[in-house]
């Protein structure tokens, strides 16, 4: 069989695998990872761009750091107890042809995923201050048995980002900073399902279609932190959209069909949060916070091999956020939070496979407690509540599906932070 026909026959495989897709893993819409901060945890994420309480409030805005003590590391972890279920009602193959298999993928996630983050600031002069974050903003990690009736639609999905942020915060005057920074990033996708075997004598039947790639991508992070007087505070932070443009292979696994070497790109969204905090008393303080993640910025997946390019529409929607919450302060070393907020859907499941998804709840928890005088150590506790999401994915290169997604998602993050 000459390059050209393997080479045709794989890109025809390649449509349908550039059509399939993943369930969100995390709290924020699409597969952008929010719970990037146990303080912000705290208090459901509401003045996670307007408080100072550690040096990972940087991630949403990096203006924050100037209200750090001079020297602040931070190391940060979550662990996510998610529960990913797709259950189907009716499939096809690719060639149309109506296909069974179990119904449910059970739980797709794995039973715990660990996130970890690591941030510090240094204060310069009184007026300037430095800082650095480490963190993984995006990812999705599941996988469903080769049996299960969506097959053709999805098998596995693993995608991560991993971002370093070095960034600065300048004081203008008594009531504003300034702060930005720059964003490298490296994001890698590994996605399957199962293919047609397009290949005789067929045997077997099918195989396990693959999209390998990586790449780096650079963007920036920019906020404002005013301060009008001693009880209020307002920020504003961006999130740069980071294009990526993956190089790996593709392939089905099983058949004689050679790998061939694939392109495709992902662009993250751009994400502005905007956060305010009152204190109302020397032991109250009341926050809020409003999102909007610009996720229609993925429209379409794009997957170029030698001699053809496929385009397959995604039409995903822009998300919009809003979390209401306070902290109370027991002791001077002792203080509590909480927090409720709601997150718009990037898609219905109508016409798109990639992460099912819903409207969601947030409810957040938790304390913080200085230790010792140069130590304070925080906990929280996140859970999502995902309304169900019926999927119902026209007849495509991937075949057709119908059922319904159900997420649930647990969250507990603990930090530790060293202050002086």
């Amino acid at each position: 069989m000459s390059n050209t026909i393997k080479w045709g026959l794989l890109g025809g495989c390649v449509i349908g695998l550039s059509g399939f897709g993943a369930s969100n893993t995390a709290d924020a819409a699409g597969f952008y990872i929010r719970e990037q901060s146990t303080s912000a945890m705290m208090t459901g994420f509401a003045g996670s761009a307007s408080r100072s309480d550690d040096s990972s409030h940087l991630f949403y805005n990096p203006a924050t750091i100037i209200n750090n003590s001079k020297v602040d590391i931070t190391g940060d972890f979550r662990v996510f107890f998610p529960d990913v279920e797709l259950r189907g009602t009716a499939a096809t193959s690719p060639f149309m042809m109506p296909i069974g298999g179990t119904p449910n993928t059970g739980n797709m996630a794995p039973a715990a995923a660990l996130a970890p983050a690591f941030y510090a600031s240094y204060g310069l002069t009184e007026n300037l201050s430095v800082g650095i974050g480490g963190t993984g903003p995006f990812a999705v990690d599941i996988e469903a048995n080769q049996a299960w009736l969506g097959r053709f639609q999805v098998t596995k999905t693993n995608m991560r980002a991993m971002n370093v942020n070095p960034v600065f915060a300048y004081r203008l005057a008594d009531w504003v900073t300034i702060g930005g920074g720059l964003q490298v990033q490296y994001f890698d996708a590994n996605l399957q399902n199962v293919q047609p075997n397009p290949v005789p004598p067929f045997a077997p039947p099918t195989g396990t279609g693959f999209l390998l790639g990586d790449g780096w991508g650079v963007g920036f992070t920019a906020g404002v932190l005013f301060e009008p007087n001693e009880e209020t505070t307002i920020g504003v932070g961006y999130r740069s959209r980071i294009k990526h443009k993956l190089k790996g292979r593709s392939g089905i696994q099983g058949t004689p069909l050679p790998q061939v070497p694939s392109k495709f790109d992902f662009t993250s969204p751009d994400i502005l949060t905007a956060s305010l905090s009152h204190k109302v008393n020397d032991y109250l303080t009341l926050h809020g916070t409003f999102e909007w993640a610009n996720w229609s910025l993925f429209d379409a997946i794009v997957v170029q091999t030698p001699g053809l390019t496929t385009v397959r529409p995604q039409g995903w929607e822009d998300t919009y956020s809003g979390f209401a919450g306070a902290s109370y302060m027991i002791d001077e070393k002792t203080t509590i939070g909480a927090g409720v907020g709601y997150t718009t859907a990037v898609s219905d499941g109508g016409t798109s496979s990639i992460s099912p998804d819903g409207e969601r709840v947030t409810l957040g928890v938790g304390v913080s407690h200085r230790v010792m005088k140069m130590l304070t150590m925080k906990a929280s506790y996140a859970h999502v509540f995902f309304d169900d999401t019926n999927l119902n994915i026209p007849p495509g290169p991937s075949g057709s599906f119908t059922g319904k997604s159900k997420i649930d998602i647990h969250v507990v993050g603990f930090s530790g932070t060293v202050h002086w």
